[in-house]
């Protein structure tokens, strides 16, 4: 697997591709361990991927899962629709959001800054 990383703001973006299996995920996770603690939200593009299997679906859960520990939020880019059928099917579409544009999905993260801010 490939996995380009790079930031936008406070959110870390995950260039993936080309599948996400046993193998990918296992790198996926291993990759979300040895990020520091103040990297909290993610977004995986997922434009490059063509192939999902069961082991892939298992690791984004388990990724879901870290990041959900952590306070953070993971969301999706650019899934293709195989992908899209298969979160589906899954449940896991309920538990993570997916977009079409990157703009769109950096804007649905709360920003660090805004959470913490309390109104009278």
């Amino acid at each position: 697997m490939s996995l380009t990383v790079r930031t936008a703001g406070h959110v870390t973006i995950l260039d993936l591709e080309p599948v996400l299996t046993y193998a990918s995920g296992a790198e996926l996770v291993a990759h979300l361990e040895s990020a520091s603690d103040d990297r909290v939200d993610w977004l995986l593009n997922m434009a490059g991927v063509s192939y999902i299997d069961s082991a892939g679906l298992g690791a984004l859960l388990d990724t879901y899962r870290r990041i959900a520990v952590r306070g953070g939020a993971l969301k999706m880019l650019h899934v293709q629709p195989r992908g899209l059928h298969l979160l589906a099917i899954t449940g896991l579409a309920g538990l993570i959001q997916s977009f079409d544009s990157e703009p769109e999905a950096l804007a649905s993260f709360i920003a660090p800054e805004a959470a913490s801010v309390v109104l009278p």
